[in-house]
């Protein structure tokens, strides 16, 4: 039961920092008013958030492998949070942009970090529905986050964008200070030995986490290199990383995308308009309840009988399905979403975008962290690296693309 306690903070956790990522984008119209800068100049600040969730697993991750989960967990969430107050008390473009960036830095520490503790606490024929809920919850806040920052830029002045996103992290933070313990194997057993050494006074207990004839310089070079060592050196990493990339970056078009469809051509207000992103949460839930039964099977039918052993590449079969769902959505909203169609339609063909995109996501993440199990936090920033360039990327050119291709033409 204490598992799930975990898992449910870091869900909570992962949500929140979901949620920070992409508010943003219902505050980016009127700071460009406040201002007196351009709408590109003012989307830097969600590309820059991106850009901070790139760069900061590259350090978080090794640091977690070296000095434990909790504290660089625990130290990334907080300057998540932090960061928001500057950005709500600002008198200039600047200043926001900086804070989103440097709480980017921070936010990206429970995405690179959270999926390595449950590897920690969690078997690997146990793992799946704790890293279904792990992987479903930041698209949900991610997904969501439109809804509630429409309705906050009708009703409230834009300063309560980073108000609100401030007040959730700091009460997730204290939730996390004080039920999150340290899971990492190696930094648990180095406890262990300290406490021996103490008791018996004898210095023969030692752990092989402490047993090392390098340097401090030189375990932290090899530690901040291994994300790049990984990415370079493992080819499946690097195309399962490509590819979740591409899908990541496609799901922040959609920021723009749909207040164009539901605000520009139907009229909506924007809190309205935000509730066109409830056709992708509903998918993303349909494919946790449904797909993770799906991929369990799968996965546990792969278990050779003599040794028990199960073969991280069985956590793929059900990618297969995800990758047929997702274009098939995207095409199917692509050519609906235009009056006169009824507004439904489209929505409905957000459904199967939204589980293709969580199938696909929760089998890579599954394969990784069994595939590279103590270094899974090194794995995942790797891969977080290539996905939130991606995303920070792909929204500079989106306003561009669907105003020369159109709607149907830029999303099929």
């Amino acid at each position: 039961m204490y598992r799930w306690w975990i898992t449910f903070c870091l869900s909570l956790s992962v949500l929140c920092v979901g949620y920070g990522s992409s508010a943003y984008a219902g505050a980016y119209k009127s700071l460009s008013a406040e201002f007196h800068v351009s709408t590109e100049v003012a989307l830097l600040g969600l590309t820059l958030f991106l850009l901070g969730f790139a760069f900061g697993p590259l350090v978080w991750a090794p640091v977690s492998e070296m000095y434990g989960r909790r504290t660089p967990l625990l130290l990334g969430f907080l300057l998540f949070g932090m960061f928001h107050l500057p950005c709500a008390l600002s008198t200039n473009i600047q200043t926001i942009l900086i804070s989103r960036f440097l709480s980017g830095i921070g936010g990206s520490c429970p995405l690179a970090t959270a999926g390595a503790v449950l590897a920690d606490i969690w078997d690997n024929t146990e793992r799946g529905k704790p890293m279904a809920i792990y992987s479903l919850t930041p698209m949900i806040g991610t997904v969501v986050a439109p809804i509630a920052s429409g309705y906050i830029s009708e009703y409230l002045p834009w300063q309560w964008h980073f108000y609100s996103m401030f007040i959730f992290s700091m009460l997730l933070f204290f939730l996390l200070s004080i039920f999150l313990p340290e899971t990492y194997a190696p930094l648990l057993l180095t406890h262990r030995a300290q406490a021996l050494r103490k008791k018996l006074l004898n210095d023969r207990y030692s752990s092989q986490h402490e047993e090392t004839n390098l340097t401090l310089r030189q375990q932290l070079r090899v530690a901040l290199t291994r994300p790049f060592v990984l990415i370079a050196k493992e080819p499946m990493l690097l195309c399962l990383s490509l590819y979740m990339a591409f899908v990541y970056g496609i799901l922040y078009l959609t920021f723009e995308e749909f207040p164009i469809v539901f605000q520009a051509l139907r009229g909506w207000t924007p809190g309205v308009s935000g509730f066109g992103f409830l056709g992708i949460a509903v998918g993303m839930v349909l494919a946790v309840v449904i797909g993770n039964t799906i991929q369990d099977w799968f996965y546990l039918k792969a278990m050779d009988p003599a040794t028990s052993q199960i073969p991280p590449e069985a956590r793929l079969m059900s990618c297969i399905g995800g990758a047929v769902l997702l274009p098939l959505g995207l095409w199917w909203f692509a050519w609906t979403a235009t009056p006169p169609t009824h507004w439904m339609v489209p929505l409905l063909g957000t459904v199967p975008f939204g589980a293709g995109m969580i199938i696909i996501f929760l089998g890579i993440t599954n394969y990784i962290v069994d595939a590279y199990l103590l270094y899974a936090a090194s794995a995942i920033a790797s891969s977080s690296f290539l996905r939130c360039v991606a995303g920070a990327a792909f929204p500079l050119f989106g306003l561009q693309m669907f105003g020369a291709l159109g709607i149907p033409g830029a999303t099929s």
